[in-house]
C-alpha cells in the first residue's frame, strides 16, 4: 500500500531539545572539554565546569558565564565536591558530558601494575561513579555523554591499556543505557581518533604530526571543536532513541581498508579497445 499523504509532525530541527536546565561538564578546563563547555553555554544551559586545576575550572567557568568546580572526578570525595556544587546552587542537571582521560602509553608486556590501575581508574572508575552517584539526581530524559577513543574499537600499537580501558567504557555505557532506557536517560560516547589537543600537539611536534595527518583520509587530526560539536548533538538529546552507541570521528581512518592501494597510480589507464 503506498501512502498518499505524511500527516506526521515536522519538528523545528535548528532547535535544541533541551535548551532550558542545566549542564555540567568533566575536564571542562583544556581541549575538548572546553570546547563542550563553550557549545552547551550557547544553547543557554547553565554550565557547571569541573576541572581538577582550580584555575582552569575558573577561567572557563568565567569564560561562558558558568560556575566553577574544582574536584578531582576520579576520586570519590571530587564526585562527592560536584554533588555539592549541583546541590547548592539548586540546578537541575539534565546533560552531563565526560571528558576527563589520559592516555598512559605502554607495550603489553611493558605494563606494571600501577600504570595499568591508573588507566583504569581514571577511565572506568570515575564513569563507573558518574552513573552510580550522579546519575540517580538527573531527572528522567537526562542525556550522559562519555569521551571514549576510536583506539577501543581496533586497538593500537603502544596503547594495550588504554584501549582496554575504553573498551571497557564501551561496554559499561552499553550496559547503563539498556538499564536506564526505562527512565528515558540516554547514554553514549563520542569516540575520537587523534584529536589536536594542546597535549597531543605536544606529543607529535615537528615531523610527528606529519605522520600521523599521512595516515588519516582527511589529511589532518580531529580538532577540539569537531568533537564538541558531535558531543552537543548526543547530549542535547536530539535523537531520542540514540543511546548506547559509540560516534567514532576519526577523519576516516576506521573506514579506510588497512593494505595499499590496489590501484597502481604510477601505471597508465588499461585501455581494451
Amino acid at each position: 500500500m503506498v501512502v498518499d499523504r505524511d500527516g506526521s509532525e515536522v519538528p523545528d530541527y535548528l532547535t535544541p531539545v533541551r535548551s532550558d536546565g542545566a549542564a555540567i561538564v568533566f575536564g571542562a578546563g583544556n581541549g575538548i572539554g572546553r570546547q563542550a563547555a563553550h557549545a552547551l553555554a550557547q544553547t543557554g544551559k547553565r554550565t557547571i565546569c569541573v576541572d581538577i586545576d582550580d584555575r582552569r575550572a575558573r577561567r572557563v567557568a568565567d569564560e561562558i558565564g558558568g560556575i566553577a568546580c574544582s574536584a578531582d572526578a576520579t576520586e570519590q570525595v571530587g564526585m562527592e565536591r560536584v554533588i555539592e556544587v549541583i546541590e547548592t546552587e539548586g540546578l537541575v542537571v539534565d546533560c552531563v558530558v565526560d571528558v576527563i582521560g589520559v592516555a598512559y602509553f605502554s607495550r603489553v608486556d611493558e605494563i606494571d601494575d600501577g600504570s595499568w590501575d591508573r588507566q583504569l581508574a581514571i577511565v572506568v572508575d570515575h564513569a563507573r561513579r558518574i552513573l552510580r552517584d550522579l546519575q540517580p539526581r538527573l531527572p528522567d530524559g537526562a542525556t550522559i555523554t562519555f569521551v571514549s577513543s576510536a583506539v577501543a574499537h581496533s586497538g593500537g600499537q603502544g596503547m594495550a591499556a588504554y584501549a582496554a580501558a575504553k573498551a571497557a567504557l564501551h561496554s559499561l555505557v552499553q550496559s547503563a543505557a539498556v538499564e536506564l532506557a526505562e527512565r528515558r536517560v540516554l547514554v553514549n560516547a563520542v569516540s575520537p581518533g587523534v584529536v589536536a589537543t594542546p597535549r597531543m600537539n605536544e606529543l607529535l611536534a615537528g615531523k610527528r604530526a606529519e605522520e600521523f595527518a599521512r595516515a588519516i583520509p582527511l589529511g589532518r587530526l580531529v580538532t577540539p571543536q569537531e568533537v564538541a560539536a558531535a558531543l552537543l548533538f548526543v547530549a542535547l538529546g536530539s535523537c531520542g532513541s540514540l543511546t548506547g552507541q559509540s560516534i567514532v570521528i576519526d577523519g576516516g581512518v576506521s573506514a579506510r581498508f588497512p593494505y595499499p592501494d590496489f590501484v597502481d597510480r604510477g601505471r597508465p589507464p588499461r585501455s581494451d579497445g
